[in-house]
C-alpha cells in the first residue's frame, strides 16, 4: 500500500492538537448516504464476478499462472537491479537510525515553519522527526531483500491485488531537510522557533565524549553567588505631601520658588568669583579662591555690641562699612562642637548602623604653626595684577603667610592672601552669626629662606599656634580651630591668649566648574552646592543655641 495511504488509514487519532499541529481535512463521520451507496456498488460487483464471462475468467487465470512462473525464475538482471536498489535501501535506514540515536534538540523544516493555514496534499507527506504526534508504524520486514521489493516484483503482482497509483516525482530541495542533516554539521544553526520540543535525552554521548552544555542555568551557583554580592537595597522614596493632603501641588505655578537666602549667597559667590573679569589670569597662575564661613558676632561698631536690626528670623545684611566682625566662641561652645562634630564622624562611618546610606566624614587633627613676614617693595614687585588690584591701600603692609608643622618644623604652605569680598547673614534667634568670606590665596615662588630673613621687623605679627580638627564631608569642610598667641597685657608682660574659631569652607574647584556650567548653559547643581554650603552653615549656627 502507497504510503501515504497508509499514514492516513494507521495514523492513530490524537487526544490533542498542538497549537501549530494543523488537523487533515478528512471527515471523521462519513455521510450515511455515501456509505449505503458504497455497500450497494460492492455487492453488485460480487454479482457480476459470480457471473463473469469464463474466457474472462480463463484468461485472468492464465496470466496469474504466468506471472507465477515469472516470480520464481525472474529475470537475472531484472533480480540484480532489485537487490542492488535493496541494499542502498538498507543502508539510508542505517544511516538515519544511527542520527535518531544521537540527542538533539528538535527542529522545523523552514519551508514548512510558513505552511499555510490550509495545507496542501504534498505537505502531508511529513518525515517521523517533522510531526512527532503522527508517526507511521514501521512495516514488518520482508523476505525479498529486506523490507522493499523491486519495481521488476511489483509488476508482476496477481490482478486481484489494488490499483497502485504512479509515484509522484520527489521534490528537489536546495539542501537536504532539517531532520537528514548531521547535528554536527548544524552547529548553532538550529531553528530559534520550533512549533515543537522534545525534551533532551540525558546521559548522550557522542563518539564516547561526553556532549558540551552552551545552555546556562537559571540557578546561580553559590561560587557564582558569593562574587557578585548582592546591592544595598536603595533607601526607601519619601511620600510627598499628597499621601496626606490629597491634591497638592508646592505652588500655583506647581514650581517650588526658590530659597531667599541660598539665592542670595549664590548670586555673591557668581558675581565675585565666576564673572570676574580677570578669571583668566587667576587660573593661568594656578591662584586658588578661598571660600569660607566664619561663625560668630557681628558688631555694630555705633553701639560696640551685637548688631539688632528688630528682626525675628535671619536675613543679610547689606554691606556698609558700620559693621565688624568677631570670630570667636568661648570654650565650652568650642567642646560642645567638637563633640557634636565627633559623634557626626561616627554616624558616618561605613560599618556604623545605616553608615552604608551615608557619605562618610572624614575626621583629621592637625597642629600647626603660622609666621607672618611683610613683604620689602622690592619683593611686593613681584607679586601679580590680580592680587595687587585686590590689596589695594594694604599695599604698603603686604604680609606672606607660611605654615609649619608644630613637630617637624616641615614648611606646609607659604601664601599671599588678598581679600575679595565678605557677606554677613544675621541669625537673630541664634547666639552666633556668620560671615562668608572670598579671598585670593597665592603661592610664594621663592624660596623660604628669603622671607624668615624679614623676621626680625619690630612689628611683625606674632605667630599663630593652631590645634585644628578638620571635618571633611564631601564638597565641605568643618575646621574647628584652637590658636594660641602671645599678647601684652599689663605693665607690658606677656601672656598666652587663647581664641576658638569655627569655619566651613566650600571646594572652590568644584564651584567654579559648576558656575561655568550654570554660565554656559549646561547641565548643572550650582543652586544645590551652594544651598549645602549655606544649610552646614544653618546647622552649625542652630546647634549653639542648646548652649543657651
Amino acid at each position: 500500500m502507497h504510503r501515504r495511504s497508509q499514514s492516513h488509514s494507521e495514523r492513530a487519532p490524537s487526544a490533542s492538537v498542538s497549537p501549530k499541529t494543523r488537523v487533515p481535512s478528512l471527515q471523521s463521520n462519513p455521510d450515511p448516504l455515501a456509505a449505503f451507496a458504497a455497500d450497494a456498488k460492492a455487492k453488485q460487483q460480487q454479482v457480476q464476478q459470480a457471473h463473469a464471462d469464463p474466457l474472462a475468467a480463463f484468461a485472468a487465470e492464465a496470466k496469474s499462472k504466468q506471472q507465477q512462473a515469472q516470480q520464481v525464475h525472474p529475470d537475472p538482471l531484472a533480480a540484480f537491479a532489485a537487490d542492488a536498489k535493496a541494499k542502498q535501501q538498507q543502508a539510508q535506514q542505517a544511516q538515519q537510525a544511527r542520527q535518531a540515536s544521537i540527542p538533539q534538540p528538535m527542529a522545523i523544516d523552514s519551508d514548512r515553519a510558513t505552511t499555510p493555514a490550509k495545507r496542501k496534499l504534498e505537505d502531508r507527506d511529513l518525515s517521523p522527526k517533522e510531526e512527532p504526534e503522527h508517526q507511521e508504524k514501521r512495516a514488518r520486514p520482508s523476505g525479498v531483500n529486506g523490507s522493499h521489493a523491486s519495481q521488476s516484483v511489483r509488476g508482476s503482482q496477481p490482478p486481484s491485488s489494488p490499483v497502485v497509483q504512479a509515484r509522484r516525482k520527489r521534490r528537489n530541495r536546495a539542501q537536504p531537510p532539517i531532520w537528514a542533516q548531521d547535528v554536527r554539521e548544524l552547529n548553532n544553526k538550529m531553528p530559534n522557533h520550533a512549533n515543537f520540543v522534545l525534551q533532551k535525552r540525558v546521559h548522550s554521548h557522542i563518539n564516547g565524549k561526553p556532549e558540551a552544555s552552551n545552555r546556562t542555568s537559571r540557578h546561580a551557583s553559590p561560587e557564582s553567588t558569593r562574587a557578585n554580592p548582592p546591592a544595598p537595597p536603595a533607601p526607601p522614596v519619601e511620600a510627598g505631601p499628597q499621601d496626606i493632603l490629597g491634591a497638592w501641588e508646592p505652588s500655583i505655578t506647581g514650581v517650588k520658588p526658590y530659597e531667599e537666602i541660598s539665592r542670595r549667597v549664590a548670586d555673591f559667590l557668581f558675581v565675585n568669583i565666576i564673572s570676574i573679569p580677570d578669571m583668566g589670569e587667576i587660573i593661568s597662575r594656578n591662584i586658588q579662591f578661598e571660600i569660607e564661613a566664619k561663625l560668630g558676632t557681628l558688631i555694630d561698631k555705633d553701639t560696640n555690641h551685637r548688631v539688632d536690626r528688630a528682626l525675628d528670623s535671619e536675613c543679610v545684611l547689606q554691606e556698609t562699612q558700620r559693621v565688624a566682625f568677631r570670630s570667636s566662641m568661648t570654650e565650652a561652645q568650642h567642646k560642645y562642637f567638637n563633640d557634636f562634630l565627633n559623634e557626626i564622624v561616627k554616624q558616618t562611618h561605613p560599618r556604623a548602623p545605616n553608615g552604608g546610606n551615608r557619605v562618610q566624614v572624614h575626621y583629621k587633627h592637625r597642629r600647626e604653626v603660622d609666621r607672618f613676614f611683610e613683604l620689602p617693595p622690592e619683593l611686593q614687585a613681584r607679586i601679580p595684577g590680580c592680587i595687587r588690584s585686590r590689596l589695594g591701600s594694604r599695599m604698603k603692609s603686604v604680609r606672606a603667610r607660611v605654615t609649619y608643622d608644630q613637630k617637624t618644623r616641615e614648611v606646609l604652605a607659604k601664601i599671599i592672601k588678598a581679600r575679595v569680598a565678605d557677606l554677613d547673614i544675621h541669625f537673630p534667634q541664634c547666639p552666633m552669626d556668620c560671615r562668608i568670606s572670598i579671598n585670593l590665596e597665592m603661592n610664594w615662588d621663592g624660596p623660604v629662606e628669603e622671607l624668615e630673613q624679614l623676621g626680625n621687623h619690630p612689628d611683625r605679627q606674632p605667630d599663630r599656634n593652631k590645634d585644628r580638627l578638620s571635618y571633611t564631608h564631601g564638597h565641605y569642610q568643618v575646621d574647628l580651630t584652637q590658636v594660641t598667641h602671645a599678647s601684652s597685657g599689663p605693665g607690658g608682660a606677656q601672656r598666652m591668649e587663647k581664641e576658638h574659631e569655627l569655619e566651613i569652607e566650600l571646594n572652590p574647584t568644584v564651584l567654579v566648574d559648576q558656575g561655568r556650567r550654570a554660565s554656559g548653559g549646561q547641565p548643572h547643581r550650582y543652586q544645590e552646592l551652594v544651598e549645602g554650603f549655606v544649610d552646614n552653615v544653618r546647622v552649625l549656627a542652630r546647634k549653639a543655641r542648646d548652649l543657651q
